[in-house]
């Protein structure tokens, strides 16, 4: 591979991570009634959230913000309760201050969403809970650290 395209790869990666941040992770998804203002299929919500950052500079708190904020359904891959692998792109821009000399002076608010996610059904709650009593029952030591 020639030095320009490691230049081009660089720099292209640079002005990507300025704006997005790309996690990956494992987490639970339980479904939240959300009363008379649900929307049919997106009733879905992540606990349990474990994940590492791939790419890009959002802080902690920011990627958690944005997940215990969002709702997830049938468009997003989540179908059922249940533990879930995902692939998520999540699009940040900071807030700005009005120009100097403009008649009030304001922060316009950051945005921060997840752009893109991709959701891959791993097992049902039950069926983690059964393969732990059975790791119990025959003196299984499933922890690693």
């Amino acid at each position: 591979m020639t030095k320009e395209f490691h230049i081009e790869m660089i720099d292209s990666i640079e002005d990507y991570t300025k704006r997005y941040t790309i996690v990956r992770g494992m987490c639970d998804i339980v479904e939240k009634k959300l009363g008379v203002f649900s929307s049919p299929g997106s009733n879905y919500v992540i606990t349990n959230n474990d994940y590492w950052t791939m790419l890009g500079n959002l802080s902690d708190d920011a990627i958690k913000e944005v997940f215990d904020d969002s709702y997830f359904g049938d468009d997003d891959g989540v179908e059922r309760e249940g533990c879930y692998e995902y692939k998520a792109s999540i699009y940040y821009e900071s807030g700005t201050w009005n120009e100097p000399g403009e008649l009030y002076c304001t922060k316009q608010s950051a945005e921060l969403y997840i752009d893109y996610i991709e959701f891959v059904f791993v097992e049902t709650f039950e069926s983690r809970l059964r393969e732990q009593k059975l790791n119990d029952l025959l003196g299984l030591d499933t922890q690693l650290f």
